[in-house]
């Protein structure tokens, strides 16, 4: 199926209308599955927590591909997309050695100084994959593009 190897495959490339339309349905799914995995919560929260772990990567592996590609069509370098997990990755870098400290320490100070470090990258975390979608839901497409041309339709 193509919506498989759109929303999952590592080659090739997709235009603005593909890329909206997978992370759409995405969403739409994304949407569904914590819907019905939250009615699930009630009778067994294990199956819930497991179902969970399960999906960031998921969920992450997609949107991480969908960027890639879309990057391609768009003649631009690829390594945009490991921009949002370079600031996760940060902000947990700065953030959490703090917070854990301030837990083993019982300091109120502990706490406010690991969240000033890394709450900025935090922000920034936030903020620059939301840029990123509005960058690649408007650019259009290069010529110069590389890879298989992907689509839906």
């Amino acid at each position: 199926m193509n919506f498989l190897r759109i929303a999952f495959g590592w080659s090739g490339r997709i235009d603005r209308t593909t890329y909206l339309a997978t992370f759409g349905m995405l969403t739409v799914l994304g949407t569904v599955f914590y819907i019905v995995s939250g009615a699930m919560m009630m009778a067994a929260p294990k199956l819930f927590v497991s179902l969970t772990l399960l999906s960031l990567p998921v969920s992450g592996w997609s949107s991480l591909v969908l960027n890639v590609k879309r990057l391609r069509d768009m003649g631009r370098s690829p390594a945009f997309a490991f921009l949002p997990m370079a600031l996760w990755g940060g902000a947990l870098f700065v953030a959490l050695p703090g917070l854990l400290a301030a837990a083993v320490t019982k300091s109120g100070a502990g706490v406010v100084a690991a969240l000033l470090g890394g709450g900025l990258l935090v922000m920034l975390a936030g903020i620059v994959p939301f840029g990123l979608l509005l960058w690649m839901a408007f650019a259009a497409s290069s010529p110069n593009g590389s890879g298989e041309r992907l689509s839906l339709f």
